[in-house]
């Protein structure tokens, strides 16, 4: 029952790509092996009746509550277990004298489980979701952390166990598709054209006018599909599921969306992924009409019928198909050839489209725009090259790094030595990066101790860097790196800070950004360098550094002085590389701490505003303002006071009563002042002007 498959190894790089204990993890399949195991323990031999998704999971269940028994009864039960896949095996079964019962778990249909109770043995009668009656064992989806956990420790690496278990939706014959060890099955050409807008709809409901219209176009009648969903729901195979919404209708959706890609992409054509193209952009560009009424009405948008035309389900399944699609290129290779791509959409003049443009003033601008279905951003032949090596710090702790020589040659027809570019997870920057088999980068973890152990410049690099982004009263100072754990043989880089020595892996947030930023600015350039000398090409002389929310996690003492201490310290280690930061960011600290650096001549302030659903970036001109409260009252941040909103709106109240306008329910002061009262400090320089004005000072 548990044979191995190489497409399975190389796609989860595991040694078994169904583990016996994956089939009975969970709470609850633990309790129903071990009834199994008590049912083989019993006197007399009796069927037992086992449902799951399909009768081969079912089968799976009984062998791996077996395996996975304690040795002694294991070996026993495992001695005398026959898989029996025909009629002629299954006679010569039950006509068999043995000492001891045999196990029977008939691998066909057409058996009578009567022969072999007669014949003293016991007999496993497998049930899938169509099954009726009530089943002795009815196998629930395993959870998704013990399905992942089970996964990790059979050896597969840890985002790869919680992608497959997240895909298979709880369900091992989902996941045995997913992991390549079962062939996926095709669909009967009766209900193939109702599948296939099922798997490109992803989901929707049934109810909704405009999720009917939308199947109508990408191919199938609505009735036909919801037919399909129901009839879906109740059988083996890719199974439909039946959400309730909020307001207490359906919707449908498949149980598993990796699997139904997995199963059925390879059938769609040429005129349906077009299609699917115009409704996906139709659905999913749509503005929200709530955001066309006042900020504060916008909670009674579906009272008044400001809402979207679509459903929630459509447009979150559309949304999931498309990236399911750019997952999909060995299935759809086959129907669309080489060209994978090329039906690609054509979007119309007027349609919502993202676009890069790209030029000088000598040279006429050269545009890149955003294909939505491959989820890629599209490059014309002419695209300048760019000799910038860049990195870019993700607000979720994550980095990418582009080095203009290792990234710039596309691996291609069949290689894996080369990546478009290498993208951090805060795992795998921590940890380590392989892909295709190759190790990219060893890790912040592994290669700080190499360095330190080895005394090499890098580790005096990582030093200065560190020192220079470090607070001054709080120096991140390198410590001996130490052993942490007793399963681990791994020495773990330390910090000695003022309270003690700290393993970096148990620093706080902030400072584990700043670590992570440390050691790729560090790695980055040393790779990049290295890699000219081998490619015999000149170091690169430009370097970009992008930085989302660059406040992320940071103390304010930090805010106001990272960037300029950044800038610093790469241009330390760099030497004459010239530098160009982008970083956004919502603190006022940050740009109150750029005043004294910013050059008007060189540098700029863009602002990202929503305007009637739309995002609007406009460039602002620069001012100092002084302190951060200024900054939070600027045009840059557009608060009108830099107090709390209640503080702000009782105030409002006050300014209104003193301009003989009284706002509603603020009409006499003693009712403003207990407000006032009750939001403003004592010291708030708002109360002599009320103080004076209200009367209660003459």
């Amino acid at each position: 029952m548990w044979r191995t498959s190489s497409t399975a190894g190389a796609v989860v790089a595991g040694p078994n790509p169904c583990p016996p204990e994956l089939v009975v993890a969970g709470r609850e399949r633990q309790k129903a092996a071990q009834f199994v195991r008590d049912w083989l323990k019993g006197a007399r031999p009796q069927p037992l009746h086992v449902r799951g998704g399909t009768r081969e999971e079912a089968l799976l269940f009984v062998a791996a509550s077996l395996a996975t028994s304690p040795r002694t009864e294991r070996e026993q039960w495992l001695a005398r277990a026959l898989v029996v896949e025909s009629r002629e095996a299954w006679r010569w079964a039950v006509r068999a004298h043995q000492a001891q019962p045999l196990v029977l778990l008939p691998g066909f249909e057409d058996f009578d489980p009567g022969e072999a109770v007669t014949s003293n043995a016991f007999v496993v009668v497998p049930e899938d979701a169509s099954g009726s009656g009530r089943p002795h064992v009815l196998l629930e989806p395993i959870p998704f952390k013990s399905f992942a956990e089970v996964l990790v420790h059979a050896g597969v690496r840890e985002a790869d166990a919680e992608r497959l278990a997240r895909e298979a939706g709880g369900r091992v014959s989902a996941y045995q598709t997913l992991a390549g060890y079962r062939a996926p099955s095709r669909p009967g050409r009766e209900d193939e054209a109702a599948l296939l807008v099922m798997l490109l709809a992803g989901a929707w409901t049934p109810s909704n006018e405009a999720d009917q219209e939308a199947l109508r176009r990408l191919g199938a009648d609505p009735k036909e599909v919801e037919q399909l969903c129901a009839a879906r729901s109740r059988e083996p195979g890719m199974p439909i599921v039946a959400d309730t919404e909020r307001w207490g209708g359906k919707s449908w959706r498949w149980a598993s969306s990796a699997e139904a890609w997995k199963r059925l992409a390879g059938k769609l054509t040429d005129t349906q992924l077009r299609t699917f193209v115009d409704v996906a952009l139709e659905v999913l560009g749509e503005l929200d009409p709530q955001y066309d009424m006042p900020k504060e009405e916008r909670v009674y948008a579906a009272i008044q019928d400001k809402t979207l035309r679509h459903s929630s389900a459509l447009r979150e399944g559309l949304a999931e198909s498309i990236v399911r699609l750019s997952l999909s290129d060995e299935e759809l290779k086959a129907t669309h050839g080489v060209s994978l791509g090329s039906w690609s959409a054509e979007i119309k003049e007027g349609r919502a489209r993202a676009a890069i443009l790209v030029g000088a003033k000598a040279d006429p601008d050269v545009e890149g725009h955003f294909d939505a279905v491959r989820e890629q951003w599209v490059r014309p032949p002419r695209w300048p090259a760019s000799h910038t090596l860049a990195l870019y710090a993700r607000a979720d702790g994550g980095f990418s790094v582009w080095d203009p020589i290792r990234n710039a040659v596309p691996s291609g027809n069949g290689r894996a030595d080369a990546l478009s570019m290498y993208r951090f997870t805060p795992e795998t920057l921590w940890n380590g990066l392989d892909e295709h088999g190759t190790t990219w980068c060893n890790g912040l973890v592994r290669d700080w101790v190499h360095w330190q152990y080895r005394r090499t410049g890098l580790f005096d690099s990582l030093k200065e860097v560190l020192a220079g982004l470090s607070l001054p009263d709080e120096p991140l100072r390198p410590g001996s790196p130490a052993r942490v754990s007793i399963h681990q043989a791994l020495d773990i880089p330390t910090l000695e800070m003022s309270y003690g020595t700290v393993p970096v892996i148990h620093a706080s947030a902030a400072v584990r950004r700043v670590l992570g930023l440390a050691y790729l600015l560090v790695w980055s350039w040393n790779e990049h360098r290295e890699a000219a000398r081998l490619a015999g090409q000149p170091v690169t002389h430009r370097l970009l550094l992008l930085i989302d929310e660059v406040e992320s996690h940071l103390h304010p003492k930090w805010q106001r002085l990272f960037l300029p201490a950044l800038l610093r310290v790469i241009q330390r280690l760099t030497g004459e590389v010239q530098v160009q930061v982008v970083a956004s960011t919502h603190s006022p600290l940050v740009m109150a701490s750029l005043e004294r650096h910013f050059d008007t001549e060189r540098d700029k302030v863009f602002h990202f505003g929503l305007e009637q659903g739309r995002i609007l970036v406009e460039e602002q001109p620069w001012a100092m303002q002084g302190d951060a409260v200024n900054w939070l009252v600027s045009e840059t941040f557009g608060l009108k006071q830099a107090r709390s909103q209640e503080a702000e709106q009782a105030i409002e109240a006050a300014e209104a009563y003193m301009r003989n306008e009284a706002l509603p329910g603020y009409e006499s002061p003693g009712k403003i002042n207990q407000k006032l009262q009750e939001t403003l400090p004592g010291n708030d320089p708002f109360w002599p002007r009320w103080l004076v004005a209200s009367g209660a000072v003459r």
